[in-house]
């Protein structure tokens, strides 16, 4: 197994072990102080809740959707459609295991503060840290241009402190789902990496 498919595993298992510390309450401590320190209020600057609002889109299902597609036809054009799959399957398996997760561990979502987004009843892990994290940190592992992960990971961390800062998730939702969505960009790219297919460039040249 390689390195990275055996980190990869490893940060899934600590978000699936984090869900469980979550819901036998062993976090509170952590959880509400955080929560408070992070969330925006009414008296916030306009401002502030605008940008947090827009960040927080751009980890949104549509916004995913496209850059997903975008991947896969950019990895195609690149005379790699395998790592195309790879990618696809990897984003796939790890948004419907996160969706899985959430019903199954039936978290409620904070009332601490009030909410500045729309967002169902189900809170851990968060759908947004896990997706971005997954989709963005997965397509840069498959390029060339390793200085395109800082970019990426600093775009979903982004994304998933924009969560509590709305006041519709707990800080532990958003860790267990960024190291959730890591996990499979790692997993994904070890698979590549086994398979030897080569790395795209995202730009030729």
């Amino acid at each position: 197994m390689s390195r990275r498919i055996a980190t990869g595993a490893a940060l899934v298992t600590a978000a699936v072990l984090l869900g469980f510390a979550v819901m036998a309450g062993w976090l509170t401590w952590f959880d509400v102080p955080v929560m408070h320190a992070l969330a925006l209020t009414e008296a916030s600057p306009r401002w502030l809740i605008a940008a947090t609002v827009f960040v927080t889109e751009l980890g949104d299902v549509d916004p995913r959707s496209v850059f997903v597609m975008f991947i896969c036809i950019l990895l195609i054009a690149r005379h790699c459609w395998r790592s195309a799959v790879v990618y696809l399957v990897t984003v796939s398996v790890s948004i419907m295991g996160h969706t899985w997760a959430k019903v199954a561990y039936g978290r409620e979502r904070p009332r601490l503060s009030p909410w500045f987004d729309q967002a169902g009843d189900l809170s851990f892990p968060s759908g947004h840290a896990a997706g971005s994290m997954v989709v963005l940190l997965a397509a840069t592992l498959l390029m060339r241009e390793p200085w395109l992960r800082w970019p990426a990971l600093g775009l979903a961390l982004a994304i998933a402190l924009s969560r509590p800062m709305l006041g519709v998730h707990w800080p532990t939702d958003v860790i267990g789902g960024a190291i959730w969505g890591a996990g499979f960009a790692l997993i994904g790219a070890g698979v590549a990496e086994a398979m030897g297919l080569p790395k795209a460039r995202m730009l030729e040249g």
